[in-house]
């Protein structure tokens, strides 16, 4: 399947400001399970110097500076994808004692894997709801995964949030509600607690084309045998060729898509639109945020 991708933020501000510059995760890596075509990135103002690189967690950036000052900052990006995940399930776990949960990853990958399970402070109740989910299936490692992420979808409302932070996981649990972000830090909580690395995923869903698109986050969980491997508990379903990863990182707010301050005494308002099209199919959403 191959999907076209716009997303366009601008930022308006109620006077002359200086941009610092500004860290922009707006390219999407070409992986076994998406191929990039045609990649654009337009900044209005024009910078005076933008750089290309990867960050710690191998994610693909931009590095943009400016000079002078501006009353409006636009940054749009555009690209083709060729989505070629068409069987979430076609791998096999490896080694065979991955099959139940706990498990130990093997020795030579746990400094890696560290940052991603390692689980926030005060989530008691998610821990024993993560338990319980797994008690039900026998502790199986891929059925547990399944059936968190189809509860999930299943038993929480979903709200779409225009600002702020996410929930904790335990007050997304408490709640039974929240938006994409709030049930993806939900997930990798429950999957960290029962030794399963889990990472926050930034990118974009192929959704109903009648309805509003927005910027879309799921979890990806690193599988033996089959490494990282998507699950969307917003859309109870695993990952596949409706998906397209922008970045990962075990700290959600390291892959906010744009990044950075200004200076100057303003206000700033943010509109933000992202398209999804498959052939002549649009989707676009037109968000205003204060």
């Amino acid at each position: 399947m191959v999907l076209t991708v716009t997303h366009e933020t601008r930022y308006q501000y109620s006077g002359a400001v200086w941009l610092e510059p500004h860290t922009l995760y707006l390219r999407p890596a070409t992986t076994p399970f998406q191929v990039i075509h045609n990649f654009r990135l337009e900044i209005d103002p024009v910078p005076i110097l933008l750089s290309e690189g990867t960050d710690a967690e191998g994610n693909p950036m931009h590095l943009a500076g400016f000079s002078g000052t501006t009353q409006s900052l636009t940054v749009r990006s555009s690209f083709h994808a060729e989505c070629l995940l068409d069987n979430p399930f076609g791998y096999i776990l490896y080694p065979f004692e991955a099959v139940r949960i706990p498990f130990l990853y093997p020795e030579p990958q746990k400094p890696v894997l560290q940052p991603y399970l390692a689980g926030a402070p005060g989530q008691g109740p998610v821990r024993e709801y993560a338990r319980q989910l797994a008690a039900a299936v026998q502790y199986d490692t891929l059925a547990f995964l399944e059936t968190v992420t189809r509860r999930i979808f299943a038993d929480f409302a979903y709200e779409y949030r225009e600002f702020g932070a996410p929930f904790s996981p335990a007050e997304t649990l408490a709640g039974k509600k929240g938006a994409c972000r709030d049930f993806s830090l939900l997930m990798m909580e429950m999957c960290r607690s029962l030794g399963l690395a889990s990472r926050f995923v930034s990118g974009y869903l192929l959704g109903n084309p009648h309805k509003e698109q927005y910027l879309h986050a799921w979890v990806e969980v690193y599988v033996p045998g089959g490494g990282w491997r998507g699950y969307d508990p917003t859309q109870g379903e695993l990952v596949s060729n409706r998906h397209v990863a922008l970045a990962a990182s075990a700290v959600p707010a390291l892959v906010t898509p744009v990044q950075g301050v200004f200076r100057g005494a303003a206000s700033s308002r943010l509109t933000a639109a992202v398209t999804v099209a498959q052939g002549s199919m649009l989707s676009q959403r037109q968000v205003m945020v204060n």
